[in-house]
């Protein structure tokens, strides 16, 4: 479809139809990828989209379409981005500084080294590098009321994500379990997938660890660390979930855990080490300080 074929078949074209279809076919392709093509989720984007845009409207708010979308698309399938982002917009009073020097650098041939350390992880994930590329670029750009419209993905905690078909709504059910048994399976079963299939059920499991550090025993981070280890690409996001975590909420034998996950011998990826060295030089949970500085010599505390 696009607006030739359209205009040949109707004897009226709607209004605002060619911007339309200019937005759909500049988001399809990064949209489609990662609800890998599925017709229900992808028609469920666009009517929320619609949605948005309709009460933004009844309270005499535009929303430009173009926005609304490229932000969503970050809610919708990188929410531990999507949330950074948000604070980012808290902390600059309405505008997230961080966005130019990320959108410059993801460019081809751009500078990486003007990114503030606590943002180079965008860079390192693929999926988001791309997202930061998508026209409209958003640098210096007030998205109060956008957010505004989104406040349910920021303020609550919702049930598993209706993204999740009824396959991975079950292999995350097993790697949450407490039993041991069932998260090995579920492990097992994480390693068949794609790491494109297997994103969503990881944005679960990153929710979790964010509203819960501890959960299942505190064995939850060195699960996320042997999944990650598994799959490359899922390295960034959760880099990005340990950086959100405050250090006197984690187990203070998370850097070790994930040192020896990764291989005590072993050069760990460059986002992960990032993480250590920051909870290395941080003064307020003095194990983690501790251990993460084993961990980056490769040492057992």
């Amino acid at each position: 479809m696009n607006y030739g074929i359209a205009e040949s078949h109707l004897s009226k074209m709607p209004s605002g139809l060619p911007e339309f279809m200019e937005l759909v076919g500049r988001i399809a392709p990064t949209l489609s990828r990662g609800l890998r093509g599925n017709p229900r989720q992808v028609k469920r984007f666009m009517n929320t989209l619609l949605l948005r845009q309709r009460l933004a409207e009844a309270r005499g708010i535009e929303l430009d379409a173009a926005v609304l979308a490229k932000l969503m698309i970050l809610e919708y399938l990188y929410e531990a981005y999507f949330r950074q982002l948000f604070q980012w917009h808290v902390e600059g009073e309405g505008i997230a500084a961080q966005l130019e020097s990320l959108e410059e650098a993801s460019k081809e041939g751009g500078d990486e080294a003007q990114v503030p350390p606590e943002a180079r992880r965008w860079l390192g994930d693929g999926n988001v590098r791309g997202w930061l590329r998508l026209e409209p670029p958003l640098a210096g750009k007030d998205l109060q009321e956008y957010f505004y419209f989104s406040r349910d993905k920021i303020f609550t905690v919702t049930a598993p994500s209706r993204r999740l078909s009824q396959q991975l709504q079950e292999l995350l059910g097993k790697l949450q379990s407490e039993s041991d048994a069932q998260r090995r399976r579920g492990a097992e079963e994480a390693a068949t997938l794609s790491a494109e299939e297997f994103r969503p059920v990881y944005e679960e499991l990153l929710g979790q660890f964010e509203r819960e550090p501890r959960a299942l025993d505190a064995k939850l981070g060195p699960l996320l660390a042997e999944l990650a280890k598994a799959k490359k690409e899922l390295v960034s996001p959760l880099a990005q979930a340990l950086g959100t975590v405050p250090p006197t909420a984690m187990q203070p034998a998370l850097p070790v855990q994930i040192r020896n996950v990764f291989g005590v011998d072993d050069v760990l990826p460059r986002e992960l080490e990032d993480v250590l060295q920051g909870w290395a030089n941080q003064d307020s949970a003095n194990a983690l300080a501790r251990n993460a500085r084993n961990a980056l010599r490769g040492s057992k505390p």
